[in-house]
């Protein structure tokens, strides 16, 4: 399960930093940068967000500057103790960190003016119902590309097999399904290389590529993809981005 993977993740290292010697390579423009100007473009002093997956809190206290204040949810017992705690730690006090599923929630309609997730749980009917008249949804998810070629070496992992299920095509049905009118719906493919298998391996415990990855358990199949993916820039690793923002009208 996704909470147990990221309550693994927050007891081992402290926290959810993904920090690895690791460049990244873009065709066009860094689809994090993309989410975040549309985030930015949407945000105000006046307006209340809902962040939904937090995960460690280092993300929503960089952007709570920007809103007059954002309660981000999130179901890891482990992430919502490291993000109080960074909390503290920044002093930032218009963030209210809470233990809440978006699929079970009790808040009341339309109370969000802006409603964010990165790679977060994604429930579109919901989001229409707590967005305000005129309030926006924005989103970067993980493409069904994503890591395809060490995902089937490893023959398994996140989504794994739905390689002819466009998420971008099915999300933007999502949102228009439930009244939410799309503005900005991004595709992005990228490659990651990181410079030695400590690297990669270290990395692949952090992110749900694989959510049961073992350095020990799966060294041959690790040792197979660098065989195969190890470049002059590093180990390749192709990634896969979609960024959509939606309006309520």
């Amino acid at each position: 399960m996704e909470i147990d993977f990221y309550n693994k993740v927050a007891e081992k290292f402290e926290n959810y930093s993904t920090e690895v010697d690791m460049q990244k390579e873009f065709p066009g423009e860094d689809p994090e940068e993309r989410f975040i100007s549309e985030l930015l473009q949407a945000a105000d002093s006046r307006i209340e967000a809902l962040d939904v997956g937090s995960r460690d809190g280092r993300f929503t206290l960089s952007v709570a500057p920007n809103f007059k204040k954002i309660t981000a949810i999130e179901t890891s017992d482990s992430m919502l103790e490291t993000a109080c705690k960074l909390q503290k730690e920044t002093g930032i006090t218009n963030v209210s960190f809470r233990k809440i599923d978006i699929f079970h929630n009790q808040y009341f309609s339309e109370i969000f003016g802006v409603i964010y997730s990165r790679r977060g749980p994604t429930d579109y009917l919901e989001f229409e119902r707590l967005l305000v008249p005129g309030g926006k949804y924005i989103g970067i998810k993980v493409g069904e590309q994503d890591a395809r070629a060490i995902k089937e070496i490893f023959g398994r992992g996140q989504n794994y097999g739905k390689w002819n299920e466009p998420v971008l095509k099915r999300d933007i049905k999502d949102l228009e399904d439930v009244w939410l009118t799309v503005s900005c719906a991004g595709e992005y493919l990228y490659t990651e290389y990181f410079k030695t298998s400590v690297d990669l391996s270290s990395y692949l415990e952090k992110v749900p590529i694989f959510e049961d990855y073992d350095p020990i358990k799966d060294r041959d199949n690790l040792a197979r993809y660098i065989a195969e993916h190890k470049t002059e820039k590093g180990i390749a690793l192709q990634r896969h981005r979609i960024v959509l923002v939606a309006e309520k009208s």
